[in-house]
């Protein structure tokens, strides 16, 4: 664990002096776990793909301690095109490329050098002939989210085939458990369209204490992955590479 540990922190040390088109990097741990996954955002594909030449030497060392088991990518259809050739080509682990659907919400760039911000990742299956009719909830609840806690960073939705992907952030798990209130009425028209849900709430120990309960009273299917020390945002970049 601790060799992964120094792994993955080299990795984050390679970001701050790389691609000025990093949004944010860090890394999550799940719970009563060993199972890490990285949480990193850019500005569009040229981003992701220097980013990878940033990171080469400190990911072939991290690949010594630790198993990639997928890799998901999440973003308007022009940018994962550009993105998808360049991936597919390096081989390794199963990828998913999830195309932006409908309206999508940010308010980035990130203030500050260190990434501290709560991430969701709901993962849904939609049962067969029911996407026309999930699509419409969940348009609703980025009108929905658009007027409401202002502690919310950014949010939208990503589909590649008949699963779903939320992608949203917020400042604080004060942020999170308000955006709750406010959708969790159309949230709960949606649930039976569904043939599988997963969520994931990535967040410091703080916060993740914070919302926790009250989380798993609406949705006990969550689990909790805390982040680590040392998650920046596109901010703590000290040289740019070109």
């Amino acid at each position: 664990m601790e060799e992964a540990k120094k792994a993955m922190q080299a990795c984050i040390d390679s970001v701050k002096t790389g691609t000025d088109r990093t949004v944010y990097y860090g890394f999550t741990i799940k719970e009563d776990s060993d199972e890490f996954m990285c949480r990193e955002g850019y500005k569009d594909a040229a981003g992701l793909i220097a980013h990878f030449s940033d990171v080469k030497e400190a990911l072939q060392k991290a690949h010594e301690v630790a198993d990639v088991k997928s890799v998901d990518c999440i973003g308007p259809k022009a940018e994962l095109e550009k993105l998808k050739k360049h991936l597919d080509a390096l081989g390794g682990p199963t990828k998913m490329y999830f195309t932006t659907l409908g309206k999508s919400l940010s308010s980035l760039p990130f203030e500050g050098k260190k990434d501290a911000h709560v991430s969701v990742q709901p993962r849904l299956t939609v049962k067969e002939g029911k996407m026309d009719e999930m699509k419409k909830f969940l348009a609703e609840t980025v009108d929905i989210t658009a007027k409401g806690t202002k502690l919310n960073m950014y949010y939208g939705y990503y589909i590649s085939g008949n699963t779903v992907r939320c992608r949203e952030g917020y400042v604080n798990a004060e942020g999170l458990l308000s955006h709750m209130g406010e959708v969790g009425a159309v949230l709960a028209k949606a649930m039976p369209l569904c043939e599988t849900m997963e969520m994931g709430v990535h967040a410091t120990a703080g916060e993740i204490k914070k919302c926790k309960e009250h989380i798993l009273k609406a949705m006990p299917m969550t689990t909790f992955w805390e982040l680590l020390p040392g998650a920046v945002t596109g901010n703590a970049i000290e040289t740019i590479q070109t």
